[in-house]
Order: C-alpha cells, then sequence, then structure tokens
C-alpha cells in the first residue's frame, strides 16, 4: 500500500516549488534548481561528457559541452528524444538505445548499457550524469573514466547513498547504502568533494573527482 506519511506540510511547499520551477523553466534538466545552477557554471565547451538516462537535460547539456554520449533504454522515449534533436538540429551527440538485457542485481554490471562506459578510456570524461537504469553500476563504472578535476553527477541520490535529507524515500546514516555495489561506490568516492543538493522532493549529488 503506498504511504502518504511524507506528505507534510514542508513536503507539500517543497513539491509545490518545485512544479512551478519546472513550469517556469521547461528546457532544463530534472535536477534540483541549485545542481542546475552549479552545472551551468562548470560545464565548459569543450568538455567530453557520458550521460545515463535522457530527457531534457540531453539537449541541454549538448548545448554545453563539446561531446555527449546518451544512453537510453526505453526505445519510444529513445525516438521522442531522437527527434527532438533533429528538430534542434544538434549534431554534438552520440544518442544510443540499449535496453535493459540483464535484470537489477549482482549480473548487471554485463548489461550492454553499463558497459557503454567501458568504451571510454580511464580520465578522458569531465562529466558523468547517472541518471537511468543501473545506476549503482554506472555510478561505479564512471568512477575510473573521470579525469582529476572532473564531476560525476547522482540523481535522485536519496534512494541510494545515507544522509540527513527530508527527501521522501531518503536513506538515513543508520541505513547506509543501498547495496553493495552502492557501497563500493562510496568507498571509491571517499574523500572528494561532494556537493548535496536537494528540493525538498529529490536530491542531486555532485562529485569532483580528485
Amino acid at each position: 500500500m503506498r504511504s502518504y506519511a511524507h506528505w507534510t506540510p514542508r513536503y507539500l511547499l517543497a513539491r509545490s516549488r518545485e512544479f512551478f520551477d519546472q513550469k517556469l523553466r521547461p528546457d532544463d534538466p530534472w535536477l534540483t534548481r541549485e545542481a542546475i545552477g552549479l552545472l551551468e557554471r562548470l560545464l565548459r565547451p569543450m568538455d567530453t561528457a557520458l550521460e545515463f538516462g535522457s530527457g531534457r537535460s540531453t539537449i541541454w547539456f549538448a548545448s554545453r559541452v563539446g561531446r555527449l554520449t546518451s544512453v537510453e533504454d526505453n526505445q519510444s522515449w529513445h525516438r521522442v528524444v531522437s527527434e527532438k534533436l533533429a528538430m534542434k538540429r544538434v549534431s554534438n551527440v552520440n544518442f544510443l538505445y540499449h535496453p535493459q538485457d540483464v535484470q537489477t542485481g549482482a549480473e548487471a554490471g554485463s548489461a550492454s548499457y553499463v558497459r557503454v562506459v567501458s568504451e571510454f578510456a580511464d580520465e578522458s570524461l569531465d562529466f558523468v550524469l547517472v541518471d537511468g537504469i543501473y545506476r549503482n553500476h554506472c555510478a561505479l563504472g564512471a568512477v575510473p573514466k573521470v579525469r582529476p578535476g572532473g564531476l560525476i553527477v547522482i540523481d535522485n541520490v536519496n534512494w541510494f547513498l545515507p544522509s540527513t535529507s527530508r527527501s521522501p524515500r531518503a536513506r538515513t546514516l543508520a541505513q547506509g547504502p543501498a547495496d553493495e555495489v552502492w557501497a563500493q561506490f562510496a568507498d571509491a568516492t571517499n574523500g572528494w568533494r561532494r556537493i548535496w543538493t536537494t528540493s525538498g522532493v529529490t536530491d542531486t549529488l555532485l562529485l569532483f573527482k580528485p
């Protein structure tokens, strides 16, 4: 049965703010407003970027980086975003379709969707967004591929890594990471500079590789 325990006045206010913010800025990514503001300042025209999970963010990132590879698992959504890229005449995106070919769990690391990251040389990426399926394996796989000074962004991070966030479904410090792969990711990025942002509805984490 669905729980509405998180529907507090604080949450309802945050949700309303997020709704109107998205209406006012329909071309922005579905990330927290703070994260978007930071990325606007951090991304550079010469950057090489990788995005797991496509959408409004795809065109937004493409206009700010030199080259973007975007991976999508939903065929109909891939078609929709492809049409938008063509309509906008976006030419710097390698847009890939990789359906979910492995169930989530221990074997998910072998999925074709996840293996896209292995096609990049170590320390060759400036920016990786993890916002699709197999997020744990995609995040872990991105760690060696990001250059020093580069950035990994995890959306809906409150579902996967522990914090003191008030967002719904947020994992507590006592609960720890969502699974062993997320625990490995947390260990691998221990000591990285991090900016944890929240809308009160969901959270986005920015991690900077030393």
